[in-house]
């Protein structure tokens, strides 16, 4: 199910091309202070014309120089050292290619000030894959917003702050481009100073993109895996470990004020090791497709539904975790955080005003968000956490299914805001299986859902 796509040298190679296609004969110019092994960047234009760049942040003003549509290829040799964050910025009808001619290529970014991002897609239609970028400082790659982009095949390693962040859309109510992907990258030993809620393995606040066949690993701090604002999203077959403390998670949603608009988003096929909490649904995130991952060795809870509604958690399989489910009720209040009802507030005028738009209350619909619901119920109904579904789930040993926290009344029992369903009943079995990475739908009983080994295969650059 899960392709890992070659790098295109390696491709090249295989037909028998020459190691890097893009220098051609222009190779024989230069001198023998560019030798094999020395970090080169060389540009090829849209008319084919090719230049060597001597130094990476040279390439805005060298693509500046040009406004012709069509395609630019970069092709990075060795490591090169960074000194300040590069923004890149494309004309109307131009795409960037940047590629790794080699395993070596790619950038060093411990010189980057801390507050910077090492590269960023500031405008335009971009492919990045084939490099490696060490000790990036608060974001290694930063994507702005209405930036086409597709990153495959990176490896971020070691940064002082986080990975990849797209800055894009936040809900089925504000526009940009769609199918956008993440893919077949690395991101290991991120946020190494530390920071609280803030440099992720990887933040997307995007509508429609896919996030993919990754890996993000090592970095148990109190942030989060991969981070997900937006709507209709996919996120599956990935492999998240050793990251999250506190209170954090391996795979967070949430949206702010976009919480009823930020909808729709798929949460599949993924292998969670070692997190705090697994699967984080934070501040009301509501309809989101939750199925068919293995949780594993999380500390508080495989997955937290926080307060939201309209969630499906289906057929997913936690191994080693005390706790399934926690669920609550912060929608209602936050004695102790005033601030977060003018969040709710906020998102449901949001809301009010997309469902008054035909398209955008059919996208809804088809999200599975309850829109009537919102409609009828009042404010205080419509806050609770109602018409979350946790159905078919398998507990390996048998363990809390469902653990409740009323934020709203502490001392009051929260009762109610999740049904099963007797057709399809969340089990408890026992843990035959020490080795995780041996898990397989077949021995839980699971239809249509990969192995862990599959799902494995499949991932990384």
């Amino acid at each position: 199910m899960f392709m890992k796509i070659p790098h295109p040298n390696a491709l090249r190679r295989a037909a028998g091309f020459p190691h890097t296609i893009l220098l051609g004969s222009f190779l024989g110019l230069l001198t023998s202070a560019f030798a094999a092994d020395a970090p080169a960047l060389t540009l090829q234009g849209p008319d084919g014309q090719t230049q060597v760049v001597n130094r990476f942040a040279e390439l805005p003003a060298q693509l500046a120089k040009s406004t012709a549509p069509g395609d630019w290829r970069l092709t990075v040799n060795g490591q090169n050292e960074l000194r300040g964050g590069v923004h890149l910025s494309l004309a109307a009808g131009q795409r960037l290619i940047i590629e790794g001619g080699g395993p070596d290529a790619g950038f060093e970014a411990a010189q980057v000030p801390a507050d910077q991002s090492a590269i960023y897609l500031d405008a335009g239609n971009f492919e990045v894959h084939g490099l490696t970028m060490r000790h990036g400082p608060h974001w290694s790659l930063r994507v702005a917003y209405n930036v086409r982009y597709h990153l495959s095949q990176l490896r971020i390693l070691d940064a002082r702050g986080g990975g990849i962040a797209v800055f894009g859309p936040r809900g089925v109510d504000q526009k940009g481009p769609t199918n956008n992907v993440i893919e077949h990258c690395l991101v290991e030993r991120f946020n190494t100073d530390g920071g609280k809620w803030t440099n992720d393995g990887m933040l997307v606040q995007d509508n429609q993109a896919r996030v993919s066949a990754n890996v993000v690993r090592d970095s148990p701090t109190e942030t989060m895996g991969i981070r997900v604002m937006g709507a209709r999203n996919y996120i599956d077959g990935n492999l998240v470990q050793n990251v999250s403390s506190k209170d954090s998670g391996a795979i967070y949603l949430g949206a702010g004020d976009g919480i009823y608009t930020a909808v729709g988003n798929f949460v599949r096929h993924n292998v969670i090791v070692g997190a705090q909490c697994g699967v984080y649904l934070d501040d009301g995130t509501c309809a989101a497709q939750v199925g068919k991952n293995y949780l594993i060795d999380c500390r508080g809870a495989a997955l937290y539904v926080g307060g939201g509604r309209d969630n499906s958690v289906r057929e997913n399989v936690a191994l080693r975790c005390p706790v399934f489910a926690q669920m609550d009720n912060r929608r209602s209040g936050w004695p102790s955080l005033p601030e977060k009802a003018k969040t709710f507030s906020d998102a449901r005028a949001r809301l009010k005003k997309a469902v008054s738009q035909k398209d955008l209350r059919e996208r809804l619909v088809a999200a599975g968000f309850d829109v009537n619901a919102f409609e009828k119920l009042s404010k205080e109904d419509f806050n609770r956490p109602e018409g979350n579904r946790l159905v078919g789930n398998v507990l390996m040993p048998p363990a809390t299914v469902v653990k409740l926290k009323n934020y709203a009344r502490p001392s009051e029992p929260l009762v109610g805001i999740a049904t099963e369903d007797p057709a399809l009943p969340n089990r408890q079995l026992p843990a035959n299986v020490t080795d995780w990475q041996q898990l397989s739908a077949n021995a839980v009983g699971i239809q249509n859902m990969p192995d862990v080994a599959e799902i494995l295969k499949g991932i990384g650059p």
